[in-house]
């Protein structure tokens, strides 16, 4: 269930195009909000059917002027109003899974919903972020926040670790599953030297303490029943 929040995101999400396949027509965007990162996938021009759905009333008002169909509701509760038969190219889970009490129910409804060479794009917070990690283990400190990673809306917490693990336990392959966000140093696309030099020292084992989320590409892996 993804959780009723009183916020209206209006981030565009940019950085998540660069995950849809090339060959995607047909899109389902759950937490799709105001309608902003939608509004980001029609200025590529090949989108053909683009469906959202957002369980905020006065979100979902202001995204149907984007999106071709916007439902307003919970997923995976309410994906019975989904267009009868359709299959999506790819559904998007924007900062969406941490919201939701069993996100596993969410990922095996959503295999359902796809083609037969449709994926699962999914930005998730990390909680091991050095910035949650200082204030923990300096000061001893736990503090819920209106947005970000302590999002007072977050049922769930994940490492890259618990996201493989999320999603392999589920029945998914997964094809990528990298760090975005790299707010220490103003985005920039290389880490500063320091960073960089720490990640080498350490084989790799701090990088994920300077990405805010991850990004997981995955496609339900073949079983007996898949796509029925």
């Amino acid at each position: 269930m993804l959780s009723r929040v009183p916020i209206i995101y209006t981030h565009p999400r940019g950085e998540m195009l660069h995950y849809l396949p090339s060959t995607a027509r047909s899109v389902f965007d759950v937490g799709c909000s105001s309608g902003a990162f939608g509004n980001e996938l029609r200025k590529l021009g090949r989108i053909t059917q683009l469906i959202g759905l957002e369980p905020n009333q006065e979100a979902a008002e202001v995204a149907r002027s984007v999106y071709d169909q916007v439902i307003v509701g919970q997923f995976p509760e309410d994906q019975d109003q989904l267009p009868a038969g359709e299959r999506y190219d790819a559904i998007y889970f924007n900062d969406v899974l941490e919201h939701m009490p069993q996100p596993e129910l969410a990922l095996a409804a959503a295999r359902y919903l796809l083609t037969p060479t449709g994926v699962v794009i999914a930005s998730i917070p990390n909680i091991r972020h050095v910035s949650i990690l200082g204030k923990l283990i300096v000061h001893d400190e736990w503090r819920y926040t209106e947005s970000g990673i302590l999002d007072k809306t977050h049922l769930r917490f994940f490492t890259a670790r618990s996201i493989r693990r999320l999603f392999e336990d589920g029945g998914w392959d997964i094809e990528h599953l990298e760090g975005i966000n790299r707010v220490l140093h103003g985005g920039e696309a290389r880490p500063r030297l320091w960073i960089r030099a720490l990640g080498s020292l350490t084989q790799g084992w701090t990088d994920g303490f300077f990405f805010m989320q991850y990004v997981v590409v995955a496609h339900a892996r073949e079983t007996g029943d898949a796509g029925r």
